[in-house]
């Protein structure tokens, strides 16, 4: 690094312009990649939050994560897929939904609570475990153990659609 300065470009080095580099390899048949995590709550499942649009979600990137909103007490719900290491109970209290090992976490803003279901471990980098998991979370104007209710409710419904492995 001797005699070069961070930031500022050499000539015919750096990026390219153009789209990033491909993913050495695509995601592996049984990845939730392949899933659409909006199918995974009904209106039916969503009516556990009072006053949900259940017709109305804010779907997000390769229907990766999908968001719904109330008109009742600021509450809303949302459900993603998230790659991380896997949560244990230092996160949380560990349950078991759907057959699925989980984790509900009251969050620290005291509006919301979050539910991971485990759906598969891979290996990551360093040699770590990691998991594909699916995310559901409640927020709002309610006491948190009614948020950590609908969020748990939601995760089971979900949990119980998800893809066999």
């Amino acid at each position: 690094m001797h005699g070069r300065r961070l930031g500022r470009p050499q000539r015919g080095r750096g990026p390219r312009p153009g789209p990033g580099p491909r993913r050495s390899q695509a995601y592996p048949a049984a990845s939730l990649a392949w899933a659409n995590a909006c199918e995974l709550l009904d209106a039916e499942a969503l009516s556990v939050v009072p006053g949900i649009e259940a017709g109305a979600p804010e779907v997000g990137v390769a229907n990766w994560d999908c968001e719904w909103f109330s008109d009742v007490d600021d509450l809303g719900a949302e459900i993603a897929f998230h790659r991380d290491q896997p949560r244990t109970s230092a996160d949380g209290d560990p349950v078991r939904l759907g057959g699925h090992d989980a984790v509900v976490r009251k969050e620290d803003d005291n509006d919301s609570c979050t539910v991971f279901v485990k759906y598969r471990e891979y290996g990551g980098r360093n040699a770590d475990t990691y998991a594909e998991m699916l995310r559901v979370d409640t927020r709002g104007r309610r006491p948190m153990d009614d948020l950590c209710a609908m969020a748990t409710d939601l995760a089971t419904s979900a949990a119980a659609k998800l893809p066999a492995r």
